[in-house]
C-alpha cells in the first residue's frame, strides 16, 4: 500500500510539475508578444553579457560567469518556448531603435 501512495505522490508531482512548466512558458510567451517585454528581455539578456564570451584572467571572471550563467538559462527558456525567433525579432527591434535614436 505504501508503495501504491509512494506512486500515486510522485505521479502528482509530476503533473504539478508540469503544470508549473506550462504556466512559466507561457507567462514568457505573453511578456515576449509585447515589445515593451521584448525590450526589457533584451535589456537583460545584454547586462547579464549573454552573448559575449571574455576571460580577465582575474577574480572578477567568476563574477561574470555568474551573470552568464542567468542570462543564458533565459535565453535557453526563450529558445524552448520559441526557437531563435523572438531572439532574432529583439534583436532586430534594438538594432532599429538604436538606428532611430541615432538620427534624432
Amino acid at each position: 500500500m505504501n508503495q501504491t501512495a509512494t506512486a500515486e505522490q510522485v505521479k502528482k508531482q509530476e503533473e504539478r510539475s508540469k503544470k508549473k512548466l506550462q504556466r512559466e512558458q507561457d507567462d514568457l510567451r505573453w511578456i515576449l508578444s509585447d515589445p515593451r517585454g521584448r525590450r526589457f528581455i533584451w535589456k537583460w539578456l545584454n547586462k547579464a553579457m549573454t552573448f559575449e564570451t571574455g576571460f580577465m584572467g582575474n577574480s572578477r571572471d567568476v563574477y561574470e560567469w555568474g551573470k552568464q550563467f542567468i542570462g543564458k538559462s533565459l535565453q535557453k527558456e526563450i529558445m524552448d518556448v520559441s526557437g531563435f525567433k523572438s531572439l532574432d525579432q529583439m534583436y532586430r527591434e534594438d538594432k532599429a531603435l538604436k538606428e532611430q535614436e541615432e538620427e534624432n
